[in-house]
């Protein structure tokens, strides 16, 4: 693949955004299944372990180096 990286964290974002929204319900009072909460929490840390793997890396996954004339 040459843009895993775009990929992967366009797929973390949603999976960010379906947790944001399935907590926010749980706060607002709307009673919730105890797997939904789960769902939330865990699709939360997954989609921030992946965004933070990705940050600093090149589009296909690769550790970025410094030019060697900088």
């Amino acid at each position: 693949m040459k843009n895993i990286k775009d990929t992967l964290t366009n797929i973390a974002g949603v999976m960010i955004a379906i947790a944001g929204v399935i907590l926010a319900l749980n706060t607002a009072g709307i009673a919730l299944p105890s797997w939904a909460n789960t769902l939330g929490v865990t699709l939360g840390i997954v989609g921030a372990a992946i965004v933070s793997y990705f940050t600093g890396k090149n589009p296909d996954g690769t550790k970025k180096s410094m030019p060697e004339n900088v």
